[in-house]
């Protein structure tokens, strides 16, 4: 696979058009390959159809691993990743287990989110629901260690918001989230007990991505994670490559979970949610299981946080957001 991509790039040489974009996709995946675990031949990957799941997994069998797939999703929608993840998993020849949630399922994983991440976020919940499935499941399978797309959104410009962005203001951005980026999936494995390994957040891939110019993370307005795509379109083709960015909740289905929190909110749920000025009947459903494990903010707020104005609980001063309760509190 690495061969391929130096062939590209000696024909893009050739033809006059030779830039540094095939130098970093050699470097990146090639570094990629280096950081992952080798101490056995199998590789278990929380794919999700996306860009980054799908480089992963392409780093996992340029590294000659067997790669064992798991994709998660609700089956009350319509989870847009699945025919991608389907399609990337017979491409590399792995082998894929398809995880479907039930609503009762997606109910149980949802309030094990809410306890070991400290949460009542509808967003934070929804996204991390699907990957807590995953992680129980590969767990349950004995993987030694499951690999994990997290980081690749924060380090090439994946986030749509980020599209007004000035090619400066990306590169200050990015380096701001290398530095404070929360990654759920591998938060969730430590408080279970479960080796989570995300290749985008090892320091030498990091150090990599930071020198990638913003020319080369974000093709045009609408299309961030240029040279994770040009990986993809060299190593399986242009049907994943050039996909349409899916959020991961929309992506695993679990977006329609919010309809279902909602339905099982009640009168006073939603008051209770009002004195903190958060709203939102999927909120107040996921705020009453809160309150059973978290009844009361800290009284005092650890050195280097600052408390949130809407739930109280402790928010670390470098970032903007608050992971509790999701509200924005930044300037």
């Amino acid at each position: 696979m690495l061969i391929l991509l130096f062939s590209r790039k000696v024909l893009g040489c050739l033809m006059g058009v030779c830039n540094y974009l095939y130098y970093y996709t050699e470097e990146l995946l090639k570094i990629m390959v280096d950081v992952l675990p080798h101490k056995n031949a199998c590789a278990c990957v929380t794919l999700t159809g996306g860009v980054d799941s799908t480089v992963i997994a392409l780093a996992a069998r340029s590294a000659g691993l067997r790669i064992k797939a798991y994709t998660a999703f609700y089956i009350n929608s319509l989870p847009k990743d699945l025919p991608y993840a389907i399609y990337v998993a017979r491409s590399l020849g792995a082998t894929h287990e398809l995880l479907p949630i039930s609503a009762n399922y997606a109910l149980k994983l949802s309030e094990e989110v809410v306890k070991l991440l400290r949460t009542f976020d509808p967003v934070e919940v929804r996204n991390d629901v699907a990957a807590l499935a995953v992680l129980k499941k590969a767990a349950e399978d004995g993987c030694e260690y499951v690999l994990t797309g997290d980081g690749g959104d924060e380090l090439f410009a994946g986030y749509t918001y980020m599209a007004a962005m000035t090619g400066e203001e990306l590169s200050k951005y990015i380096r701001y989230l290398a530095k404070v980026a929360h990654y759920p999936t591998v938060e969730l494995g430590r408080r279970l007990g479960i080796n989570v390994v995300a290749p985008f957040t090892a320091e030498e891939v990091v150090r990599v991505a930071l020198e990638v110019p913003p020319g080369y993370k974000r093709l045009n307005p609408y299309t961030g994670k240029y040279i994770l795509r040009k990986i993809i379109e060299a190593l399986i083709g242009p049907e994943v490559a050039w996909r349409p960015k899916t959020p991961a909740e929309e992506g695993s289905g679990t977006k329609a979970l919010s309809e279902l929190y909602a339905s099982l909110a009640s009168e006073d749920d939603v008051r209770a949610l009002k004195p903190l000025g958060l709203r939102g009947a999927d909120r107040a459903y996921l705020y009453r299981i809160f309150r059973k494990y978290y009844p009361e903010p800290p009284k005092e707020v650890p050195e280097g946080f600052v408390r949130c104005p809407y739930c109280g609980f402790p928010v670390p001063k470098v970032t903007k957001w608050c992971r509790t309760c999701g509200s924005y509190i930044g300037n």
